[in-house]
């Protein structure tokens, strides 16, 4: 039960901080999405990207449980796309990055 209280904290968390760190890039992203027909579709990606995780929870939590590096060099390129999108205001690098 604390696992699953760790878990929440750490998803709230994480999702916090990074709609605080990609604000400006979201309302931009969002403005887009409801502003013009081309991109009208946008917003329902993060739904259905959603569905289909939680459509296939059962499988992903089946997966290999052994620890790899592999996510720190995903996340060390995702903050340095966002550092480079931020000085460089190009909300294209932004959106990569997240």
């Amino acid at each position: 039960m604390a696992g699953n209280r760790y878990l929440i904290f750490t998803s709230v968390l994480v999702v916090t901080l990074l709609g605080y760190m990609y604000a400006d890039s979201l309302v931009f992203l969002l403005s887009r999405w409801l502003g013009t027909e081309d991109y009208s579709h946008g917003i329902f990606v993060p739904f259905i990207s959603g569905y289909l995780i939680w459509q296939y929870r059962h499988r992903l939590g089946q997966g290999s449980k052994e620890k790899s590096w592999w996510g720190v060099a995903v996340i060390a390129l995702g903050l340095v796309l966002y550092v480079v999108g931020e000085l460089s205001t190009l909300y294209v690098i932004l959106h990569v990055s997240l």
